[in-house]
């Protein structure tokens, strides 16, 4: 058995799935998130890891 498919088999996904915001309090919606390789990425913490390094 994959990785992958072990992943799917879990519950983590649908745990990931119902959360509305990022660890620091910025919202995962339609503005504000990046999907890439079937994860989601908060553009204003991206941003602010751009701008202090």
């Amino acid at each position: 058995m994959s990785g992958a498919e072990n992943t799917r088999r879990g519950k983590s996904w649908a745990i990931n799935g119902l959360k509305t915001h990022c660890p620091q309090g910025h919202a995962y919606d339609a503005e504000n998130t990046h999907v890439y390789d079937g994860r989601r990425y908060c553009k204003q913490c991206n941003r602010q890891q751009k701008a202090a390094a």
